[in-house]
């Protein structure tokens, strides 16, 4: 899969989790997405004029998929551990391409870090998971 086929796949989840009494009166939709290894979350809001409105993006079934998407997406653009990135903010508007932010949030990368060290000082074996350039 391409990053363009990816970023088709997003354009189109966003566009699906809006419902179908707002698909013409939406003006902006936005997809926030929070990853670790072994982790992904995600969350949204569509906004129509006077409104703003979360996105309905609880069907785990429909979502484990789309996840599996932006793991993918996330793989391919930190290769080697460059462009590294653990939030992204994709905002898309009607009639125009997808808007992308990547960011590395490093004070919430220290929580997350500190979370799996606790881990492991109480279960020496425990092995956390690792970013696939640090494999």
């Amino acid at each position: 899969m391409t990053v363009t086929e990816i970023y088709q796949q997003i354009k189109e989840f966003i566009i699906q989790t809006i419902p179908e009494e707002d698909q013409n009166l939406w003006k902006k939709a936005e997809l926030n997405v929070e990853i670790q290894p072994n982790m992904t979350s995600m969350n949204g809001i569509y906004y129509l004029v006077d409104l703003n409105n979360p996105l309905e993006i609880r069907d785990k079934r429909k979502n484990r998929s789309f996840m599996d998407i932006l793991r993918a997406f996330h793989n391919i653009t930190t290769q080697s551990g460059l462009n590294k990135w653990n939030k992204a903010q994709f905002s898309l508007f009607p009639q125009t391409e997808l808007e992308t932010k990547l960011l590395w949030d490093q004070e919430w990368q220290n929580a997350q870090d500190d979370a799996v060290k606790k881990v492991q000082e109480e279960d020496p074996s425990y092995i956390g998971p690792k970013w696939h350039w640090e494999e």
